[in-house]
């Protein structure tokens, strides 16, 4: 059985205990707005006037509450304000040159893979007669011939991994 209260003074009184700002003329006034409504039966079931308190009443001590219209409001402004934040961040970043274009990294990722590629080319071709010497035609010195190849790799890879200075243009 849900708890009700029979009547607008018994709903003042029970508000006001529970530290809401409201008087009689008030709630009566808020029951002919139809803020307030009663039940088929006439009484007032405690849940709904929770509810009514908390939409259309502050509390004694000045704090008010938000019904959800306003609630989600605030939340929605302070997700702008945020994103408003970190827009200006990554802006600030960029014009301190922090940030790299996509295209310009692009770019430069593609010469340094064509450098890579370059000296693998010219090691296929400057080094094809030593490989031909290091093997002898002989299947069992393939071991010495990667060997070879992984001293040659290390080099790329060093002379591709070297730190490269990132200039923006803008």
């Amino acid at each position: 059985m849900t708890k009700a209260l029979k009547n607008i003074p018994a709903v003042v009184e029970y508000l006001d205990r529970a530290g809401w700002k409201i008087g009689k003329s008030a709630a009566y006034k808020h029951k002919k707005e139809g803020k307030l409504l009663p039940s088929a039966d006439g009484t007032f079931p405690l849940k709904t006037v929770e509810k009514y308190a908390k939409q259309w009443l502050e509390k004694k001590d000045g704090s008010g509450t938000l019904d959800d219209l306003q609630e989600a409001t605030a939340k929605a402004q302070l997700e702008k304000l945020q994103a408003q934040a970190r827009h200006w961040d990554t802006k600030t970043k960029i014009e301190m040159g922090e940030y790299v274009h996509r295209n310009q990294w692009d770019r430069e990722l593609a010469a340094r893979a064509k450098v890579f590629r370059s000296d693998m080319e010219n090691f296929i071709r400057a080094q094809a007669s030593e490989i031909i010497r290091i093997v002898e035609g002989d299947p069992e010195k393939a071991p010495d011939l990667i060997e070879m190849y992984l001293e040659h790799l290390e080099a790329w890879l060093n002379r591709y991994s070297k730190p490269k200075t990132w200039k923006v243009v803008e």
